[in-house]
């Protein structure tokens, strides 16, 4: 309970500082979310805060565990974006597992 807590401050907090498309399904148990904020507003920091906290209140809010698959960033003028994809799975299912994160390189460098 007090995790749900936490996160509605923290969301609230947020609220003037970043805007969301809310949670979109995309598949069976898969959501997406995009969130941007101004760089005067927490930028990148701040989207993916609120990124990470709405997808965790959703799945919080039926019952069901966060499950992160994807994210990335970007940027339109003075605005930086999250974009994160995940799951709600329930307690003890087989992708209810600690995340396995890897970063993916912006330039890979070639040598032939």
């Amino acid at each position: 309970m007090n995790k749900i807590a936490i996160s509605l401050g923290l969301m609230m907090f947020l609220g003037g500082c970043a805007s969301s498309t809310g949670v979109l399904p995309i598949g069976k148990d898969t959501y997406t979310i995009t969130t941007d904020a101004h760089f005067t507003r927490g930028g990148a920091g701040a989207a993916k805060s609120r990124a990470i906290l709405e997808a965790n209140e959703y799945c919080s809010s039926q019952g069901l565990n966060f499950v992160f698959i994807t994210s990335s960033g970007g940027s339109y003028g003075e605005y930086l974006t999250h974009d994160l994809t995940f799951r709600c799975v329930p307690e003890g299912d087989l992708e209810d597992v600690r995340p396995d994160i890897e970063t993916v390189p912006d330039v890979v460098v070639r040598s032939e």
